[in-house]
């Protein structure tokens, strides 16, 4: 997928959108978990290893938005 680029799942801010190699199906990052998105909605994908690699699908632009506190 063009301009995903990876990041270790931790470091990321919330509202950050990622894929997992576990799933391929993108999920939220939120709070500490994932929410995997689905067309019924968001859904708890289970404990995530720490050090997790991820795809970020959320541009770097929004991260650094989202980083900066930003309110969502």
């Amino acid at each position: 997928m063009a301009g995903v680029h990876p990041a270790v799942l931790e470091m990321l801010p919330d509202g950050t959108m990622v894929q997992t190699s576990r799933a391929g199906l993108p999920s939220l990052w939120w709070r500490g978990r994932l929410l995997e998105w689905s067309f019924d909605g968001y859904r708890l994908t289970g404990n995530t290893p720490g050090g997790t690699e991820v795809g970020v699908i959320t541009p770097r632009s929004l991260v650094g938005v989202l980083r900066a506190w930003y309110p969502i």
